[in-house]
């Protein structure tokens, strides 16, 4: 498909698909994923009312969804594949480069355990496709895993790769292929931790590092966006009702694992989004959510390595860090990642 084709297919959006604070939302759900993991790593007891504050914003969920809407309307912008790998290069990668430089010398500085082999397969490793995996001769590091929180990068590369794909056949018009994407997408999602009692665990660890068990959450995304004309105006106006149901079924425990729970995860998607382009007021001009969720782990491991935990002092202190850090990455690394997108 030429680039004029792909103009002229594509949704009549009025220019309304920008006017949004999904930037406040991504932070948010940023906070949620470094709050769930430091109060787990440094050893804090979290209260019951900042524990079901956090869950409404539960960030992996969150994040996929908006990949799986962002990407669906990058591809529309983008006229070819070349085009396409290099805008997802610049903005996945120069950021996560600096985050394994400052976690491979924090190992270097403060573990004795590691060999040189091992380390150097891991940077390899986290540099390019494969961040879920660990040597187990790093494994005595902070938590256990350098920087755990990474896994999620393998699962959106491979997203973008099969999104390319399959936009091709899923058009606007077509509803039908959509309804049997989605279903299919849902199955999938359902019956995926089911594999975990029939699979070896290392065949089902692999299976986790996919995109497809949580297909269906992209997909959940691409689909707000391909019909954003006609969903986000009920969305925008109803997305308090969204927030009443997600609640209910929070706190009622009533769900369906697919992975994530599928209830919350679909709800959690319409309530934010539509709550993003209902409050486009609200939105922030510097997207640091990425940064927070690449370098927060690599801060938390040496605050455990130095022995600073137990402490809600730690807490904030990491917090503070890891912003800080994020920040000056994005200002530095991720504007000329931006610009290089920009210029494409």
């Amino acid at each position: 498909m030429n680039e004029m084709n792909l103009i002229k297919n594509r949704p009549d959006w009025g220019g309304g698909i920008q006017k949004n604070s999904l930037n406040l939302l991504r932070l948010l759900a940023a906070i949620q994923v470094f709050y769930g993991h430091a109060v787990v790593h440094m050893n804090l007891s979290g209260t019951s009312v900042a524990g079901i504050i956090m869950s409404i914003f539960q960030g992996v969920p969150i994040f996929f969804i908006l990949s799986g809407f962002l990407i669906w309307n990058s591809i529309e912008k983008t006229p070819n594949l070349k085009t396409y790998v290099r805008k997802r290069i610049f903005r996945i990668y120069p950021e996560l480069w600096c985050a394994i430089t400052i976690s491979i010398i924090s190992i270097f500085f403060l573990y004795d355990r590691w060999n040189v082999k091992d380390l150097m397969l891991f940077i390899v490793t986290q540099s390019t496709i494969m961040q879920f995996w660990t040597p187990d001769s790093l494994r005595g590091f902070g938590c256990g895993t350098p920087n755990g929180s990474l896994w999620t990068i393998t699962v959106i590369v491979q997203f973008y790769i099969v999104a390319w794909v399959i936009k091709k056949f899923l058009s606007h018009e077509n509803k039908k292929r959509w309804f049997v994407t989605i279903a299919i997408s849902l199955a999938i999602g359902i019956g995926s931790p089911q594999l975990e009692k029939l699979l070896s665990e290392t065949i089902y660890k692999l299976y986790e590092a996919t995109f497809i068990p949580y297909f269906w959450i992209f997909m959940t995304g691409a689909l707000l966006c391909n019909y954003f004309k006609e969903i986000m105006p009920i969305l925008k106006k109803f997305w308090w009702v969204g927030l009443a149901l997600l609640l209910a079924v929070i706190f009622t425990g009533f769900d369906i694992d697919a992975g994530y729970g599928l209830l919350q995860t679909i709800l959690k998607g319409v309530t934010w989004v539509g709550f993003a382009y209902a409050f486009p007021g609200l939105n922030i001009k510097d997207d640091i959510s990425y940064g927070i969720y690449i370098y927060h782990m690599v801060i938390v491991n040496i605050l455990i390595e130095l022995g600073l935990v137990g402490s809600w002092i730690y807490f904030f202190i990491a917090l503070i860090v890891t912003i800080g850090i994020a920040t000056v990455s994005y200002l530095i690394v991720g504007n000329v990642g931006s610009k290089k997108k920009g210029q494409l």
